[in-house]
Parts: C-alpha cells; structure tokens; sequence
C-alpha cells in the first residue's frame, strides 16, 4: 500500500525556533547604513498631488 502525507502531521526544523521565540524575521536583519522608507496612501481616489511637504 501506498504511504500517504495528506492529513498527517510533519515534523519541521524551523517549528521549534518559531516557538522559543528564537527565529530571526527579515525585519529584524539590520545592516550597516540601512534605509528606510514609509508608503503613504491618499484617502481620496483618484486625487491629484499638488504639493509634498517633505520636512517631516
């Protein structure tokens, strides 16, 4: 007979890592001179930018 995976559990691992709360994430990667950037939506459809006030 056939050996089967479907509805049975599978041993993994990284599960363990998960876990403990010891699994590194990419956004916990830090690398030297890093950047970062932000996405800001507008709240109106179809809008059209007139300005940017970058000072922030």
């Amino acid at each position: 007979m056939a050996q089967t995976y479907i509805g049975s559990s599978v041993l993994r691992k990284e599960d363990l890592r998960f876990m403990m709360g010891k699994a590194r994430y990419v956004d916990d990667v830090k690398l030297p001179h890093m950047l970062h950037s932000a996405i800001l939506r507008s709240p109106h459809a179809h809008a059209r930018v007139l300005s940017i006030d970058a000072s922030a």
